[in-house]
């Protein structure tokens, strides 16, 4: 699991592009072998061929979230 954000979305951060109160977050599940790249995975199309398939009660093409503040930031990768 990857504990750090992308690059990108570190300067979307910083420049309040992204909006917490007003941004949907989405969460999805990846592949057994998938390795987040903080320099080239910046949004869900750089992801999305090695997230899970829709199977077993579990809906492919992530599911929407309020996004929140906290005080540890995780990654969330905007649609574009």
């Amino acid at each position: 699991m990857a504990s750090y954000a992308s690059t990108k979305i570190t300067y979307l951060l910083a420049t309040k592009i992204i909006d917490f109160d007003n941004d949907t977050c989405k969460i999805c599940l990846m592949q057994t072998g998938f390795t987040f790249d903080r320099a080239t995975h910046h949004v869900y199309a750089d992801i999305s061929a090695s997230e899970l398939a829709t199977a077993n009660g579990y809906t492919a093409n992530g599911v929407s979230s309020e996004c929140q503040r906290s005080r540890r930031m995780t990654p969330c990768l905007r649609q574009p």
